[in-house]
């Protein structure tokens, strides 16, 4: 799963699309098994905030009767069913998975889980900076793999910026080695500025921020991984001058003109997130869904409204670009309150303990991440941050006891 987790696909439906991952079928292989180890030690699962099980029942309780408003006003549709409502168990899955692993591997359960996590990320991070550096050189493949933007295996770039954000937030709660832990998080510093998500930009300013806070990151750390951060962004755009250098030498005559070395498409991320029509459909997505929570503030417009109006008044479906501005739209302001409460409660708790403690620090960093990005896009279905989330709310090691999330891989 923590490498499955990276890859996901869109399959085209009526409502615009559903979003598979290929590590869906192995988090409902875990999330049942979690209820059957459940059943078996006959006890409810523990976690490190108090009344977690309540939370997560009164959740799933809300997202259901806002499935059922939805269903009263406008009928059933498969975005609303699909995508909403089965994914958020799917979810749910996620986060029982990652409790799975941690909970019944006490010793090395979190150790691996994160390193495998780290790992399968950086490996993509280093594949995709790659593909950017043959780009430079003008190299030119037979598939259609080389594109404008990094997207990973995420067939978006910025749920390849949320990636990278858990990539780092993990990677600052595992001890690595001074020099792997600068590269990987040079690689992710580098592979987000070719994927040119904005949000993502700001959302690791802030996270190395906290890192820096919780005592995961070091100042000269921070700056050591930015600066080579830099000279490989440097280096990737320029590849294409070693190829003239090579040109030249091989034929000094010169019939080889500069300017037809240099790549024909620019390297440099296209930011088209704040074009005309990109900051057009957002806005008008702000504006759509203030207008239903006007309308429907305490209970929401139900599960699916937002698109479902896109498609009667356009013919073609519109999400809303804000999760908390999406669910106070079709969840109402009680929603909000039910999927917001218990978050705020995590990180309020673990922030105290983030300096001393591993796992409080994933949690803090993973969490810092997950909202910040969530104010400018719709990141409560990114698989990542409920696997990680999951992993370490069931992870109940005292921070002055023995922690395998502190040894070194």
């Amino acid at each position: 799963m923590a490498t499955a987790v990276f890859f996901n696909i869109h399959l085209p439906t009526e409502a615009g699309g559903l979003n598979v991952n290929l590590a869906d079928p192995f988090a409902l292989l875990g999330g049942a098994l979690f209820l059957l180890s459940i059943r078996q030690r006959r006890s409810q699962p523990a976690w490190r905030v108090s009344h977690f099980n309540l939370h997560v029942t009164v959740a799933t309780f809300w997202i259901t009767v806002a499935l059922l408003i939805g269903a009263a006003r406008f009928g059933w549709t498969d975005w609303a069913l699909t995508n909403k409502y089965l994914g958020w168990y799917v979810l749910m899955a996620y986060g029982a998975t990652g409790a799975l692993i941690t909970a019944s591997m006490p010793r090395d359960g979190m150790r691996l889980l994160l390193t495998t996590f780290v790992a399968a990320g950086f490996a993509i991070v280093s594949l995709e900076l790659l593909l950017v550096s043959l780009r430079s050189a003008g190299l030119r493949l037979s598939i259609d793999v080389l594109w404008y933007n990094a997207t990973g295996f995420a067939a978006n770039r910025n749920a390849f910026a949320f990636q990278l954000i858990m990539v780092t937030a993990a990677a600052c709660a595992l001890n690595l080695r001074p020099r792997l832990f600068t590269a990987i998080l040079a690689s992710a510093l580098a592979a987000l500025w070719f994927a040119g998500s904005r949000a993502g930009w700001g959302t690791m300013v802030l996270l190395f921020g906290m890192a820096i806070w919780c005592g995961a990151l070091t100042p000269r750390r921070a700056v050591g991984a930015i600066l080579a951060a830099t000279a490989l962004i440097v280096t990737i755009e320029h590849v294409w001058v070693v190829r003239w250098i090579f040109s030249w030498l091989l034929d000094p005559s010169g019939s080889l003109q500069f300017s037809s070395l240099r790549p024909e498409i620019p390297i440099r991320p296209n930011l088209s997130l704040y074009e005309d029509s990109t900051m057009a459909e957002r806005l008008r997505s702000y504006v759509g869904a203030s207008e239903l929570f006007v309308q429907n503030p305490l209970f929401g417009a139900g599960l699916g409204a937002h698109v479902e109006r896109a498609l009667r008044a356009a013919g073609t479906p519109l999400v809303i670009h804000s999760t908390p501005l999406w669910i106070a739209a079709e969840m109402g302001l009680v929603g909000l309150v039910i999927l917001a409460v218990p978050i705020l409660r995590i990180f309020r708790a673990e922030i105290g303990r983030a300096r001393h403690d591993p796992t409080a620090r994933l949690l803090v960093l993973a969490i810092a991440g997950f909202a910040a990005m969530s104010l400018v896009h719709e990141m409560l279905y990114q698989r990542t941050f409920w696997l990680l989330l999951g992993a370490g709310l069931a992870w109940l090691a005292a921070a002055d006891r023995h922690s395998p999330v502190s040894e070194p891989p």
